[in-house]
């Protein structure tokens, strides 16, 4: 069965507040809170901000980000985020990693609603290396590998056709391909 938990297929907005008025506008992707019972975060695309959705409170709340603006780091609504696409949760450290149209990775402590820039910047590009100078084109999915020491964040982006990782060492961050489809050529092509 599938039912609504939140929102409206007819009216988009972003406006926060019970299940049953709350809004949102192009919700890309949605991660669940294991350390909670019902909790959820939803990357609310076109609002450029991250709501958290606590189903046993029946309450919608932005965590951080605006509508307008790329990227600017900051707590809660300070944050700036631009389209988000894609988010991913580490359940350990309370932090959701996210990305979006900005050729960013970020961190939003969910705790705290601090949020930070890991690697990437607004200039896109596919240049691997340190976070800081890394740059990225439409990042557009996450995935984390927490088994290790370091925190690895596989991102698969778009427009450059691959995916990467960035990799997490206390405060050191280093991006590298993992896999790129050269050219523009576009298709299926398993291989090593």
């Amino acid at each position: 069965e599938v039912t609504t938990i939140t929102g409206s297929s007819s009216t988009s907005g972003g406006i926060d507040g019970n299940l049953a008025t709350a809004r949102f506008n192009s919700p890309n992707d949605v991660t669940r809170d294991t350390r909670y019972t019902s909790v959820l975060y939803i990357a609310d695309g076109s609002n450029g901000c991250i709501r958290r959705i606590s189903i046993p409170a029946n309450e919608v709340t932005t965590l951080a980000g605006l509508a307008t603006g790329t990227s600017a780091d900051g707590t809660g609504t300070v944050a700036v985020f631009g389209v988000l696409l894609g988010m991913a949760l580490n359940p350990s450290s309370s932090t959701l990693y996210i990305t979006g149209q900005g050729n960013y990775i970020r961190s939003l402590n969910v705790d705290t609603k601090d949020v930070q820039t890991v690697a990437g910047s607004s200039s896109s590009g596919a240049v691997d290396g340190p976070g800081a100078t890394s740059q990225f084109q439409n990042p557009s999915s996450l995935g984390l590998d927490t088994t290790g020491s370091d925190l690895v964040i596989y991102v698969a982006e778009e427009d450059n056709r691959d995916v990467r990782s960035v990799v997490v060492s206390g405060a050191s961050v280093n991006v590298a391909t993992v896999s790129r489809i050269s050219g523009f050529a576009v298709g299926r092509v398993d291989g090593v």
